[in-house]
């Protein structure tokens, strides 16, 4: 079984936008007494870079163990069992115009059990591998959308089903 988690990096780069996102709203907010209406606004973002703030938090706790026969998320204890996997999802958001710079995001489903992960884990490849692996044992059907991302990462014969 391996131990996949995000990498320092990943979570510090992330943590350091938030920070900054957040003293950029709060900081104005406790000192400027803006408008009503610019308060307003600043509120919102600073909720959205708290959020973004805990999302962070929680990413670095997880760990997620790949296994022949799951996917088990600690400490949530969420498992995707690879003989259960109903839905796979890979979509890429790009960064760039032309396309060549971004990040992808796994969304799995096996019964009531989902887990989402970006290629910010260490091990992603792994991971989608295996996940693309029990999908077409199950032969699960892909989108469009899905399969195109595949073709771009997946280096397995007959993964662009």
């Amino acid at each position: 079984m391996n131990e996949l988690r995000y990498s320092p990096r990943v979570l510090l780069l992330d943590g350091l936008r938030s920070i900054v996102g957040v003293a950029a709203a709060g900081l104005p907010l406790a000192l400027a007494g803006p408008p009503p209406w610019l308060a307003a606004l600043l509120s919102v973002v600073l909720a959205l870079f708290l959020v973004h703030l805990g999302v962070t938090l929680a990413r670095g706790r997880r760990c997620y163990l790949l296994g022949e026969d799951a996917l088990r998320v600690t400490p949530s204890g969420t498992t995707i069992d690879w003989e259960r996997l109903d839905a796979l999802h890979l979509d890429y958001f790009s960064t760039r115009r032309d396309g060549r710079a971004g990040w992808m995001q796994l969304r799995l489903r096996a019964g009531d059990a989902r887990v989402r992960v970006d290629s910010g884990l260490a091990g992603f490849d792994e991971l989608l591998t295996r996940a693309v692996r029990a999908a077409r044992r199950r032969r699960l059907e892909f989108s469009a959308a899905t399969s195109a991302n595949l073709a771009l990462v997946v280096d397995e014969p007959g993964a662009r089903s």
